[in-house]
C-alpha cells in the first residue's frame, strides 16, 4: 500500500518515484517504506522498527484502518492504524493546499474512503484545577508539579469531554519531568489518590508507563485488543524513552482512548460504557514529574460529501465515490479526494480510509 497526501494537479501515476519535485507524498507499506516509493515525502525524525514498524504492513498486517493526520502548519503527515502507529513524514513547505490520497504497487486495490475531519482548538481555557495536598498547579493553571509529597497521585483538567455528544476529543500534555508516568482521562469525582489500583469502579482509566503497563497501575481501563510488545510498545516509556508530547484521543461513542507520543503509538485502552462525561487526567508512582497541559480539541467531520474523484484509466470509482478499484489495470497508481486541506489554515485535518483488500500500499497526500 501507499497513503498520504496529494497536490491537485497530481497525475495519478509513477508513485514509484521519490523525488523532491513530486506532486504526491506517501508512506509505502513494505519494508523500510519511509525510505522508498515514497514522492515528495521525507520522514520527520529518524525511523526505527522499534517505534515505526517491523518487516511490513502489507495487507492487513498491522490494521485496515489508515488514519492520516494532516498538520497544516508543520507539513507533516502521521499515519497509522487502528493497531498501531506507523510513522510521520514531513513535506514540502511550499505545498499550501493538499488532498488525500492513496496508491499501490500491486494491481489489486479497494480502497474506501470513511471521512475527512477537522481538529479544532476547543474553545474558553483549558488548565490543571485539582491537585493533592503539597502539590501545586502553576503557570495560570497549565503545569502541576508533584513536588515530591506524593506517590500514586495525579491532577485532572477544568474542560469536561465527551459532554453531551458521541464525538472524537483529543488533549495534549507535555511530560517536562518524571519517572513513571500514567494518562488517560477521569471522572469529576475521583480523589486524585491510589493509582496502584485496577479495578473497574476506579474512578480514573489510565495507561501506565513501565513494562506491560496496559495490565496494571491502570484503574478502571482495560486493553481495547491484545497488546503485543511489537505494536504498542517495548521495554517502557518511562522519562521521555518514547517521546515528551503525550497525545490521547477520547472516541466518546467507542469509550476508549488511544495513546501516542510525537514518535510512537503506545496503545488503546476501553473505558467504562456507564461513564458519559470525562476530564483528561494525568499521574504518577514517582513523586517527580511535571506536566504541562498544552491544548484540548475537538475532532469533527468536514461539511460536504467527500469522495475519491480522479481514477486512473481503467481503475474505477464506485459506491457514490467512496471506494476506488485497482481492477488490476495498473501498478504504481493511486486516485485523490475531492476535499483540499489546509486550504486558507495551518491547523489540523485527518482522514480515513479502509483497506479492503490489496498487497503493497500508499498512503499520504498530493497537490
Amino acid at each position: 500500500h501507499q497513503v498520504g497526501i496529494a497536490r491537485k494537479g497530481w497525475n495519478l501515476h509513477h508513485t514509484h518515484r521519490s523525488h523532491g519535485n513530486d506532486q504526491f507524498a506517501m508512506l509505502y507499506s513494505h519494508t523500510h517504506g519511509w525510505n522508498r516509493h515514497r514522492g515528495a515525502a521525507r520522514p520527520a525524525f529518524t525511523p526505527r522498527t522499534t517505534t515505526w514498524w517491523h518487516h511490513t504492513w502489507d495487507r492487513h498486517h498491522k490494521g485496515r484502518m489508515l488514519k492520516v493526520t494532516v498538520d497544516c502548519a508543520k507539513r507533516t503527515f502521521a499515519v497509522r492504524t487502528e493497531r498501531q502507529f506507523l510513522g510521520i513524514m514531513r513535506y514540502p513547505r511550499s505545498w499550501t493546499t493538499v488532498y488525500p490520497a492513496v496508491a499501490g504497487q500491486s494491481k489489486d486495490h479497494r480502497y474506501r474512503l470513511i471521512s475527512v475531519k477537522n481538529i479544532r482548538e476547543s474553545s474558553g481555557a483549558v488548565r490543571w484545577v485539582r491537585a493533592p495536598g503539597g502539590t501545586s498547579i502553576t503557570n495560570g493553571g497549565k503545569v502541576w508539579r508533584q513536588n515530591r509529597r506524593c506517590h500514586w497521585c495525579g491532577t485532572r483538567a477544568n474542560r469536561a469531554m465527551c459532554k453531551g455528544h458521541t464525538g472524537v476529543e483529543r488533549f495534549t500534555v507535555r511530560i517536562i519531568s518524571g519517572s513513571h508516568h500514567q494518562v488517560g482521562i477521569a471522572r469529576k469525582g475521583w480523589n486524585l489518590h491510589h493509582t496502584h489500583r485496577s479495578h473497574g469502579n476506579d474512578q480514573f482509566a489510565m495507561l501506565y508507563s513501565h513494562t506491560h503497563g496496559w495490565n496494571r497501575h491502570r484503574g478502571a481501563a482495560r486493553p481495547a485488543f491484545t497488546p503485543r510488545t511489537t505494536t504498542w510498545w517495548h521495554h517502557t516509556w518511562d522519562r521521555h524513552h518514547k517521546g515528551r508530547m503525550l497525545k490521547v484521543t477520547v472516541d466518546c461513542a467507542k469509550r476508549t482512548f488511544a495513546v501516542r507520543t510525537e514518535r510512537q503509538f503506545l496503545g488503546i485502552m476501553r473505558y467504562p460504557r456507564s461513564w458519559t462525561t470525562v476530564y483528561p487526567a494525568v499521574a504518577g508512582q514517582s513523586k517527580d514529574h511535571r506536566y504541562r497541559l498544552i491544548s484540548v480539541k475537538n475532532i469533527r467531520e468536514s461539511s460536504g460529501a467527500v469522495r475519491w474523484v480522479r481514477a486512473p484509466g481503467g481503475t474505477s470509482i464506485t459506491n457514490g465515490g467512496k471506494v476506488w478499484r485497482q481492477n488490476r489495470r495498473c501498478h504504481w497508481c493511486g486516485t485523490r479526494a475531492n476535499r483540499a486541506m489546509c486550504k486558507g489554515h495551518t491547523g489540523v485535518e485527518r482522514f480515513t480510509v479502509r483497506i479492503i483488500s490489496g498487497s503493497h500500499h500508499q498512503v499520504g497526500i498530493a497537490r
